[in-house]
């Protein structure tokens, strides 16, 4: 099933007759309470979160970094989260002051603008590497943040962190992403120099006389990783395992695969996501640690 209101009608019927279910587009990883036979492909708002924080907690440079933020409780939520998986894995990696932390709640309010750049100038500090991390979808208040940390002093290093949809804003051009060197948060990557990538391609093409789609790259990997699973520990295979396990990790040809169960009673997440990049060529470079190499 693609959708959430599909998944949890199929789940009954799964959870009863002891199906194992994919679901491969949804995030919402509650659908995965109380059920141990559903796996979701595509990781949740939460574990990005997490991915984020411990990607910049392993840092090698001096960092000043800065959460901006709209005043809404969702907003707010993810904040939270991000400050404290930020603290615990800045504890583990870095050396005290190291880093700097400072939030910013902003207000899109035109009557303060100069107010809100005041703001963000302040926040922002000479002589370290300025990360600013921005928890939000939101193209008007997006779009709004970025034009004043665009204004602020050209000598500043910046780097701003997002999400993957902000490729698709239209109000944004590739003049200010440079700029301010916008990375951005993904559960997919194709790496065309990949020989595996190259080699899927040409099979594609053969086959169906067309350029394959993120679809078909994720198809391809979702069936690759079940099917080998499903014949090397059997139909019900995730009971082969702990609970407190996570479940063997595989990297595919656009995802990368780290299930773990959300409790001892529930289905498994896929945790793992790209901190992904375009260089100056336009092409995007993968940045996380530890994740597939070019």
């Amino acid at each position: 099933p693609v959708y959430s209101k599909n998944i949890r009608i199929a789940s009954k019927y799964a959870t009863k007759h002891h199906i194992n279910l994919v679901s491969p587009l949804s995030k919402n990883s509650s659908l995965l309470k109380n059920n141990p036979f559903i796996f979701q492909i595509i990781p949740s708002t939460e574990a990005r979160i997490n991915n984020i924080s411990k990607y910049l907690s392993k840092h090698n440079d001096s960092i000043n970094l800065v959460i901006i933020y709209k005043n809404s409780g969702e907003q707010l939520k993810w904040v939270n989260k991000f400050k404290e998986d930020y603290t615990l894995y800045d504890s583990l990696h870095l050396q005290p002051d190291t880093s700097v932390f400072k939030i910013i709640q902003y207000d899109t309010d035109i009557k303060v603008a100069d107010e809100q750049q005041e703001k963000i100038n302040r926040a922002l500090k000479q002589k370290y590497k300025n990360i600013i991390y921005i928890p939000s979808d939101n193209e008007v208040f997006v779009t709004q943040a970025i034009d004043k940390l665009y204004a602020a002093n050209d000598s500043l290093d910046l780097e701003i962190i997002g999400s993957d949809k902000w490729i698709n804003f239209q109000n944004i051009n590739s003049a200010v992403f440079n700029r301010i060197s916008f990375n951005f948060i993904s559960p997919l990557f194709v790496n065309y120099n990949s020989p595996d990538v190259k080699k899927f391609i040409v099979n594609f093409r053969t086959v169906y006389k067309t350029e394959p789609t993120f679809f078909a790259f994720q198809g391809y990997d979702i069936a690759y990783y079940f099917l080998n699973t499903l014949r090397k520990y059997g139909r019900i295979f995730q009971f082969c395992i702990s609970a407190k396990d996570a479940f063997p990790n595989h990297r595919g040809l656009i995802s990368d695969f780290n299930f773990e169960r959300i409790n001892t009673t529930g289905g498994f997440e896929n945790k793992s996501s790209f901190i992904l990049k375009f260089n100056d060529t336009f092409q995007l470079e993968n940045k996380t640690l530890n994740k597939k190499t070019e």
